[in-house]
């Protein structure tokens, strides 16, 4: 471990370390070996014998920043200097999918894209690198450093003084985007995409037409590089994005140009239980009458369901009392599954219900889901 004891890097290999140790049968020590920003101990771990027995604990500082701070480095993680402990070969694509292809377990570790870049070398994400900052007298870890709510590297890219407080700006140009919105997945109820824009922007997402859903970034950044997740969409459905783009100036353009759609669902819209309508028919006996509509989206769910009810009947403080238990009749053409019930004469002022207790699916037709009923009982005072 390149870092030193009781240290976050420190404390996931011990865990790790634990871990292996019980699955391994052997014993798994820890050794901090501390120095230059990791970079002693990382070098040590790669310059080992590739015999198994030495793993190195890196992270973003190790293996993202260093290479980029140090340009005399005795390691490099993007040329595959590190290697496999448990083979002793060099880390490639090609390995990689091999041991995929061979039923061996492989683990990519991945963050968003640019996530790198402001975690490594510019932790303040103003567009300005660390150690460009250093140069400039500005500070790396603040967005903004004279105050003026413009990035030190807007600043910079516009011939401004980073360290100078700016009152108005001659930036006219409103940002735009880089290109078209990529898609990285579209699911039945989400999607998530990303795009560039050609300066740095806080950016509002509205969806058909309404109201912001998201801003990103948060807080009080601006970038270039954007991602976004919608979700409780519907299936199959276009959804008009709105990219509302504000750069640091104030100046603002609105790009409705994107139009994205959710995946269909694969079988079809599901089955639920849109309605349950119940009348009391005065007689002697007194019957309920009961009426259970199927619909699959707006359209009747069609025939052979059976639907499975119960009836109980509830009089001042007594507790419940189950009338009829697990009758069932079977939907028809419209998907609407007709009970008939006799109750009991009428004891005193009650309340009684009728219950979905279960929905059959005839074979080949779409399925039911519960979760999806906007109704599984009704009630009646009798």
């Amino acid at each position: 471990v390149p870092f030193t004891a009781g240290g976050p890097t420190d404390v996931i290999a011990r865990i790790v370390g634990e871990h292996m140790s019980k699955t391994l049968g052997q014993q798994i020590i820890i050794e901090n070996v501390i120095g230059a920003g990791g970079t002693v101990g990382s070098t040590r771990g790669a310059q080992a014998a590739p015999d198994g027995y030495v793993l190195t604990m890196g992270q973003m500082g190790t293996h993202g920043a260093a290479p980029a701070m140090y340009p005399k480095l005795r390691y490099d993680p993007a040329t595959d200097s590190f290697r496999m402990s448990s083979a002793g070969v060099r880390m490639t694509q090609a390995s990689f999918v091999a041991e995929a292809l061979a039923g061996s377990p492989v683990t990519f570790l991945g963050v968003p894209v640019g996530m790198g870049l402001t975690m490594g070398i510019d932790r303040d994400c103003d567009q300005l690198l660390d150690l460009d900052e250093v140069v400039q007298g500005t500070d790396p870890d603040d967005v903004d450093s004279d105050g003026d709510k413009l990035p030190d590297g807007w600043e910079l890219s516009r011939s401004l003084d980073p360290l100078s407080f700016d009152l108005v700006t001659a930036d006219t140009q409103a940002p735009s985007l880089l290109g078209p919105v990529r898609v990285n997945y579209a699911t039945t109820n989400s999607i998530k995409f990303e795009f560039d824009a050609d300066e740095q922007s806080r950016v509002h997402v509205f969806v058909n037409g309404g109201t912001p859903v998201q801003r990103v970034p948060l807080d009080h950044h601006s970038d270039t590089r954007h991602w976004v997740i919608l979700n409780n969409l519907q299936p199959d459905t276009a959804y008009t994005v709105g990219l509302e783009l504000r750069d640091p100036a104030g100046n603002l353009r609105m790009d409705t140009s994107t139009v994205l759609r959710t995946a269909p669902l694969a079988a079809g819209e599901p089955a639920r239980v849109d309605a349950i309508d119940l009348t009391l028919l005065t007689g002697n006996p007194p019957r309920m009458q009961t009426a259970v509509r199927l619909k699959r989206g707006a359209a009747p769910a069609g025939a052979g369901y059976i639907v499975v009810g119960a009836v109980y009947r509830k009089v001042g403080t007594a507790p419940p009392v189950a009338l009829v238990g697990g009758t069932s009749t079977v939907t028809d053409a419209g998907g609407v599954a007709q009970f008939l019930f006799d109750l009991p004469p009428n004891g005193g002022t009650g309340t009684t219900w009728f219950v979905v207790q279960d929905i059959r699916v005839p074979q080949g037709a779409a399925p039911w889901v519960k979760a999806l009923d906007r109704e599984f009982y009704d009630a009646l005072t009798w």
